[in-house]
C-alpha cells in the first residue's frame, strides 16, 4: 500500500467514525465488534478482562482518571516485554500490581475458570486471538453465561481498524466524546501530511514502520 493510499484509507475511516461516534450514550447498547459480531452490553463495564494486556493503553486515551480501575484480571504484556512502560504504569497507578495476571498464551488460550472466577461483565480480545477461543470453547462457554466479548484489532489490520477499535471501546466504556478527540486528532494530522504531500509527484518506495512489538505506532 502507497502512502497517498494509506493515508486515503485512514482518512476516510476518520471522517466515517466522526458521525458515528457523536451519538448519544446510553445502556444497554447493542455494538458491533471488529470481528463483526453483534454484542450488546447491559451496563457500563465493571470487571473486565484484558486478554491482551497491551490495550492498556486504549484504556489510558479513554479512562484518563485510572485505566485499571475497571480491570479485574489481565495479561500483563507490559511487565514481561516493556519494562520501562510498565514501570512508569505502576508509579501513575500503583494498584495495577494488585490486579490479577492470568499469564494467557500470545495466541489467546486463556484459563475460563480463572475467567469465571473474575465475574467479569467483559472481556476484551485481541482479534488473533479468536481461533483460539474458538477452539477451546472459551468463546462459546462465555457467550453461554451472558458474558459479554468484544473484539478489537491493532495488529491483524492496523490501518483499516485502529481506529474502529478506538470508537468502538470509547462506545462501550461511555467514552465517546475522548474517542472523538483522538479522532480528531488522528484526522489534524492525516490533513497536515496530505497538505505536505500534495505537491509532491515523484515516485518513492512505499514503507511501512512498525515497531519490535507489532504495535501500529500513535
Amino acid at each position: 500500500m502507497t502512502l497517498r493510499k494509506l493515508l486515503a484509507t485512514a482518512g476516510g475511516l476518520a471522517l466515517l467514525l466522526s458521525s458515528f461516534i457523536a451519538q448519544a450514550q446510553s445502556w444497554p447498547i447493542t455494538v458491533k465488534d471488529l470481528d463483526n459480531r453483534t454484542v450488546t452490553i447491559e451496563h457500563k463495564p465493571q470487571r473486565i478482562i484484558l486478554q491482551d494486556g497491551r490495550d492498556i493503553f486504549t484504556l489510558a486515551l479513554l479512562e484518563r482518571d485510572n485505566p485499571f480501575a475497571s480491570v479485574v484480571a489481565w495479561n500483563n504484556l507490559p511487565k514481561k516485554q516493556d519494562t520501562e512502560t510498565w514501570n512508569v504504569l505502576k508509579r501513575k497507578w500503583p494498584e495495577a500490581e494488585k490486579i490479577l495476571d492470568m499469564k494467557f498464551s500470545d495466541q489467546g488460550n486463556v484459563d475460563l475458570e480463572t475467567v469465571i472466577s473474575r465475574q467479569p461483565d467483559l472481556m476484551i480480545a485481541q482479534l488473533r486471538a479468536k481461533p483460539s477461543l474458538v477452539q477451546t470453547g472459551v468463546l462459546e462457554k462465555l457467550d453461554a453465561l451472558h458474558i459479554p466479548v468484544i473484539f478489537v484489532d491493532y495488529e491483524l489490520h492496523p490501518v483499516e481498524n485502529t481506529l474502529p477499535s478506538i470508537a468502538l471501546l470509547g462506545n462501550v466504556l461511555g467514552q465517546t466524546a475522548r474517542a472523538q478527540a483522538y479522532i480528531d486528532f488522528y484526522q489534524q494530522r492525516l490533513d497536515t501530511l496530505h497538505q505536505r504531500l500534495a505537491g509532491i509527484t515523484k515516485k518513492t518506495p512505499g514503507v511501512y514502520r512498525a515497531d519490535c512489538r507489532c504495535r501500529w505506532p500513535g
